[in-house]
């Protein structure tokens, strides 16, 4: 209230009131005054600050890493069922040369 009173009062622009209070900037200074303008000094002094309590990622964190952990289940069974073939193929190959050099 007292950023809003200062601007007002000394006939200054939001930009100047944000250097000489050293705010980042004067959008700060403007969201203020439209709430001050809509609802009164009751309205600068209920609004909370920081994230809304209902907001929460741990549910989207939780779902995206059952989603990747099932893909990485799939890949390893889909390796393992590839690296058994190979193991076969390489068993019946080596089976294959056995029988050819005791027929020579």
């Amino acid at each position: 209230m007292s950023v809003i009173e200062y601007m007002y009062n000394n006939n200054l622009s939001a930009e100047e009131t944000a250097y000489r209070f050293n705010l980042a900037g004067a959008d700060r200074i403007l969201k203020w005054v439209e709430i001050y303008n809509n609802e009164g000094i009751e309205g600068l002094n209920n609004h909370s600050r920081g994230r809304p309590k209902n907001m929460s990622k741990k549910p989207k964190k939780q779902e995206q890493t059952n989603q990747y952990n099932n893909d990485l289940e799939k890949e390893i069974e889909i390796l393992r069922a590839e690296n058994a073939y190979l193991k076969k193929l390489n068993a019946l190959v080596q089976e294959r040369i056995k029988r050819e050099n005791k027929k020579k």
